[in-house]
């Protein structure tokens, strides 16, 4: 589904949710997009491929929930939030990537939890980790925290077993 060149400043809340044919979205030519509202994909089980807007600052709580065929996803540099359970249950969610200088400050509770993510790299600017964040993420064996991280919230790597490897760095609070 490709979407034209136009005025749009945010995609609302469950303006996709439930549409379990959808395959692929192109938002990436979307320049005045700033927001992904509250369960805007979610459970778009088919939605294997999003290209999200390039000047995109916040993916709201539930974004992506149960998009269960996405299995890769890149966010944007100038993205400062993650909320709640964005890519909660993203079964098939292997590879997270965060655009060279990403401004990424929040990582909300159960953000990426229930995910197939191997490895992740989390940008310098992170500030905070939310509870859960990587809760029974089963495949994850490497994690690199920024080096501005305080704060690592309950449970934030509960229950995934193969985690072997984190960096932690000297800027942590709690």
């Amino acid at each position: 589904l490709p979407l034209a060149r136009s005025n749009i400043k945010k995609i609302g809340a469950n303006a996709f949710q439930n549409c379990e044919r959808l395959e692929k979205i192109r938002l990436d030519n979307l320049v005045l997009v700033r927001q992904i509202g509250m369960s805007t994909f979610k459970n778009c089980t088919s939605l294997t491929n999003i290209k999200l807007p390039p000047n995109l600052e916040e993916i709201l709580a539930d974004a992506f929930y149960e998009c269960l065929s996405l299995t890769k996803i890149v966010i944007p540099n100038k993205v400062t939030k993650i909320d709640y359970r964005a890519f909660y249950n993203c079964r098939k969610l292997k590879e997270v990537t965060f655009a060279p200088a990403s401004k990424l400050y929040t990582l909300g509770e159960q953000a990426f939890a229930y995910t197939n993510i191997q490895s992740i790299v989390l940008p310098d600017t992170l500030w905070s980790l939310g509870s859960e964040a990587f809760y029974d993420c089963i495949w994850l064996k490497s994690v690199t925290l920024g080096k501005n991280l305080e704060r690592i919230h309950e449970q934030a790597f509960a229950h995934s077993r193969r985690l072997a490897e984190i960096r932690l760095p000297s800027s942590l609070k709690y």
